[in-house]
């Protein structure tokens, strides 16, 4: 992983990082099902720089970058399904993504009222 999406700073560079990991995930999936090897060291630090840069935004830029983010949501999901798929019990059990949707939707809720 590069770091390219170190310290985004305003919504349109936030919203390139939230694309390039979409990216990067959607290529890995893609090479995880080819059956292929995936370095996906420093992602979870990219990912965190980046959700770190949307919360510093003003809440209107913010919500308006809930779609892309939804996406990247998708794209973890899919990811650790290419995963899962392939490695099976190799790799550690963990929550459902549905479990995780409904959680991002219950704090969601929460920050709109």
């Amino acid at each position: 992983m590069s770091s390219e999406t170190a310290a985004p700073g305003g919504a349109e560079d936030v919203a390139r990082a939230l694309d390039r990991l979409r990216q990067v995930l959607a290529n890995s999936a893609d090479l995880v099902r080819a059956g292929r090897m995936v370095d996906l060291a420093g992602l979870d630090r990219e990912v965190q720089q980046t959700l770190e840069a949307v919360v510093a935004l003003p809440a209107p830029e913010a919500r308006m970058l809930l779609p892309a983010l939804d996406m990247l949501v998708e794209q973890l999901d899919a990811i650790a399904g290419e995963l899962t798929s392939v490695h099976g019990a190799a790799l550690p059990q963990q929550e459902t993504p549905e479990a995780r949707k409904r959680a991002a939707a219950a704090y969601r809720r929460t920050e709109e009222t």
